[in-house]
């Protein structure tokens, strides 16, 4: 993931990279390009971003962008993964309504996994 964010920022160098993603600015920044790409239908680029602000949010920023993979990850036909991303969520916020309704194709009907 940091060599993706590493070619958008033209530096190879980790350290500056996990600067940029301290910066809550940067973030937004990040998460538009992340939709940018997810809009032109470059799932790949998208998800990377994603996952690499997923790992610099605060607990509740997080939600947000598990939904975001997880929609990225079923427009691109990874239910599996999508699954997992909606679980995650629901682990904790079981009311949330995006996730138990907007995916609903990618959750089973008797789910393998438990919550």
């Amino acid at each position: 993931m940091l060599n993706v964010l590493g070619k958008i920022f033209g530096t190879r160098n980790d350290k500056e990279i996990k600067n940029v993603l301290k910066d809550q600015v940067s973030i937004n920044a990040l998460f538009l390009l992340a939709m940018a790409f997810e809009k032109e239908g470059n799932y790949e680029k998208s998800l990377n971003i994603y996952l690499a602000i997923l790992e610099n949010v605060t607990k509740n920023e997080k939600f947000d962008v598990l939904q975001k993979v997880a929609k990225v990850y079923f427009k691109a036909g990874f239910l599996h993964k999508a699954r997992f991303s909606l679980l995650e969520i629901l682990r904790s916020k079981p009311r949330n309504k995006e996730a138990t309704t907007a995916f609903a194709p990618a959750i089973p009907l008797r789910p393998s996994i438990k919550l």
